[in-house]
């Protein structure tokens, strides 16, 4: 079956295969779920290799307790020369046009394992990465629009043209554990396809997998990554489905943010 390196027999048989679904399904609700404080180590190692992996020299690395505190930080970058914009280069690894064949065969999943149900109960425990974000992007404007207040009027339209290029930031490794955007929906499909299946040259993808298991948020930036720790806590519902903490916050943060 597994093997040690997570890898699987490429001779599995079809039942064997359909057996490995659950293992999956369980693999990434401990992935979506972890309240383990990354490793600083290891995350500067899996961020490194990924701006290699790009083409760019070895960002600076700033670890952050949570996506709030990043704010401060992201600020000061807009309002600086010093660092470039978004590295855009790293979020297109996470979209690799391998991807688009891991979608098409997740449909053949569902098809011939049945296996939407089983996903269906991972991407209910995404909705609370949308809360985070979207809470994030209205503090984030808000300040955003207060600092740009005290600068300067005949400065502002230059600060201004940086707003608005990184006024709607999405993060890679969404909510801590998660890429952002359609890929956060599938990942463990396609760690299924390409571990199971043998779909694709496993090399991207254990690039992104380091990236997903060593890091929480990442604001990559050219010359700069910014890294957010996992939550402190998830709480659930008793479906054990949604973010859900009766007469207290469900998700919280070492700093205090919560939501």
């Amino acid at each position: 079956m597994m093997t040690e390196s997570g890898t699987t027999n490429p001779y599995l048989t079809t039942l064997e295969k359909k057996a490995l679904i659950p293992v999956y399904m369980e693999k990434w609700e401990r992935i979506i779920l972890s309240v383990k404080p990354i490793d600083y180590q290891k995350a500067t190692e899996a961020i490194e290799v990924a701006y290699a992996t790009v083409g760019r020299k070895k960002p600076v690395i700033i670890f952050c307790s949570s996506p709030f505190a990043a704010l401060s930080h992201i600020i000061e970058i807009q309002l600086s020369t010093q660092f470039g914009d978004l590295l855009q280069a790293l979020t297109e690894l996470y979209f690799d046009p391998y991807f688009k064949a891991m979608f098409k065969i997740h449909y053949k999943i569902d098809r011939l394992y049945g296996a939407r149900d089983n996903y269906n109960s991972i991407w209910s425990l995404m909705e609370w990465h949308y809360q985070v974000l979207s809470k994030i992007q209205v503090i984030y404007q808000l300040t955003m629009i207060n600092k740009l207040r005290k600068i300067p009027e005949e400065e502002q339209q230059f600060y201004l043209h940086k707003y608005r290029k990184l006024s709607y930031l999405i993060p890679l490794n969404c909510a801590g554990n998660y890429i952002s955007g359609k890929v956060e929906l599938w990942s463990g499909a396609i760690d299924y396809c390409v571990n199971v299946l043998n779909c694709y040259d496993r090399t991207k993808w254990q690039i992104i997998l380091s990236l997903i298991q060593e890091c929480g948020w990442i604001f990559a930036f050219e010359g700069m990554a910014i890294v957010c720790d996992r939550p402190l806590k998830i709480s659930l519902n008793s479906s054990n489905r949604y973010p859900h903490a009766a007469g207290e916050t469900a998700i919280q943060f070492a700093d205090g943010f919560c939501c």
